[in-house]
């Protein structure tokens, strides 16, 4: 996956997590430093691993670099590893398969954070529960209309600390946000920004900030 041998990688994420700090601008589109191709992009660091998953037909760059950036102020900001996993359109996604590979890449990781955007944050809401090492998921503009009943199952069963389901409200799914009070879990969180439509136009470093400072509550 990398040209940089794997312990070398190690130590950095163990002994510098300062200088990935440094490393990384807000305005900057930081090169990852593992890319498997156009499957996988990681910011080396230490644990927690954040683990993104963007829309369906997602790339690890994302609109004009957005994916990128983001992980990269995560890696900066918060101190952790991040890595963005794609969401091609004509792939299923096995969200634990995904994770053991960049586990293997970059961890190990004792615990994983989970953010995903519209059709990742449903994979995340209906898959997560079967990985023991998810802590926290943060679910953006989860496409809530479509695959309901497996998506309340998937958090009902969900067993780490919070799954925070985040919406626009000029995203599509606003009009049914309410249907997740009838989720029965302790975990279940969820909270709006007000004005964000489905790709927060205009709203990116607001978006940015909410990721990071939850993050930052792990």
């Amino acid at each position: 996956m990398s040209n940089v041998p794997r312990a070398a990688r190690k130590a950095v994420a163990r002994f510098f997590p300062f200088v990935l700090y440094f490393r990384r601008g807000d305005g900057l589109i930081q090169p990852y430093d593992i890319r498997a191709e156009d499957r996988f992009g990681i910011f080396v660091g230490p644990a927690p691993l954040v683990f993104l998953k963007p829309e369906r037909g997602g790339t690890i760059d994302g609109p004009a670099g957005a994916y990128r950036r983001l992980a990269a102020q995560i890696c900066g900001r918060c101190g952790c590893a991040a890595a963005v996993s794609a969401n091609p359109a004509d792939a299923a996604c096995d969200l634990q398969a995904e994770i053991e590979t960049v586990t293997e890449a970059a961890g190990p990781f004792g615990e994983i954070v989970f953010v995903g955007v519209s059709e990742g944050a449903l994979a995340g809401a209906q898959q997560g529960w079967q990985i023991p090492a998810l802590r926290r998921m943060l679910l953006i503009n989860a496409p809530l209309m479509a695959g309901w009943h497996e998506t309340r199952r998937g958090i009902e069963r969900f067993r780490g600390e919070q799954a925070h389901f985040l919406c626009g409200t000029g995203d599509p799914s606003w009009q049914y946000f309410g249907i997740l009070q009838h989720i029965h879990s302790p975990v279940c969180r969820y909270s709006y920004i007000a004005g964000a439509d489905h790709r927060f136009t205009g709203m990116e470093r607001r978006l940015a900030d909410a990721v990071v400072d939850w993050i930052r509550d792990v």
